[in-house]
């Protein structure tokens, strides 16, 4: 069966799209019916562009990736729910370390499994192959969760339902309102 991974954002130098795209040929040669799709750009422009020409001219990738370009933020929930595998690949590097992966909580909500790398604070939020499938930051550590979550897709399923329980404990602004509102109440009744 296809096995299709989704990455979102704009193909960037320094987000970790290159190490993805370096897994997916390993991927591929070691014989995995595997695609990805890219959201957020249509690879028309920039670095994104470079990063596409070289794709649409290499052999093995050429069929194996999809441009979504943008799309509605009615479509965006749909379009993760679409896909087997949403991937977060971020690369060891100092602009990572001072960010936190803004998409990884709606990733996690989605109920899809998420393949993210150790960086930077991730490990902190998650347990890896319970909440997400948690690699380290190289095309190598990459390509081997994809064919983890490839050869078990029952697993992946599983981490899915998991990372999406756990994401409504630690990230959903609610629940935190909610301590927040009783710790101020607490503090106040003293």
């Amino acid at each position: 069966d296809l096995f299709v991974l989704l990455y979102a954002g704009n193909c960037k130098i320094g987000d970790g799209f290159d190490l993805l795209i370096e897994a997916l040929r390993s991927s591929l040669n070691a014989g995995l019916n595997v695609q990805l799709k890219v959201l957020g750009t249509a690879g028309r422009t920039g670095h994104a562009k470079v990063l596409r020409d070289s794709i649409e001219a290499d052999r093995i990738l050429c069929g194996a990736v999809e441009y979504l370009g943008r799309v509605s933020d009615d479509e965006y929930p749909k379009v993760l729910a679409s896909v087997d595998c949403l991937v977060l690949p971020r690369p060891d590097c100092q602009t990572v370390l001072a960010a936190f992966p803004t998409r990884l909580p709606e990733f996690l909500g989605s109920g899809v499994v998420v393949l993210t790398t150790s960086v930077p604070d991730v490990p902190l939020y998650l347990e890896a192959g319970v909440h997400a499938e948690i690699v380290e930051p190289s095309a190598k550590g990459l390509a081997s969760g994809i064919s983890i979550l490839y050869q078990d897709p029952e697993r992946a399923k599983k981490i899915g339902l998991n990372g999406s329980f756990h994401a409504r404990e630690v990230f959903d602004y609610k629940m935190h309102t909610r301590k927040l509102v009783e710790f101020v109440g607490e503090q106040l009744d003293k």
